[in-house]
């Protein structure tokens, strides 16, 4: 039996959480009928959101 520590638990619930909201994009784009630009800076603006406290 492997005993997965605190820091591997958090490893993979980022990473099921990163799976979930990669595999929603593509259904997200094509409901979405705003122009691409649109789209990329908003894709863009919430990510850098996101990893700025990271960042810091």
């Amino acid at each position: 039996m492997i005993l997965l520590n605190k820091n591997d638990k958090n490893t993979y619930i980022i990473l099921a959480v990163g799976i979930s909201i990669i595999s929603f994009s593509g259904i997200l784009i094509k409901v979405i009928t705003a122009p691409a630009l649109i789209i990329a800076f908003y894709r863009m603006f919430l990510s850098s959101i996101f990893l700025t406290p990271l960042f810091f």
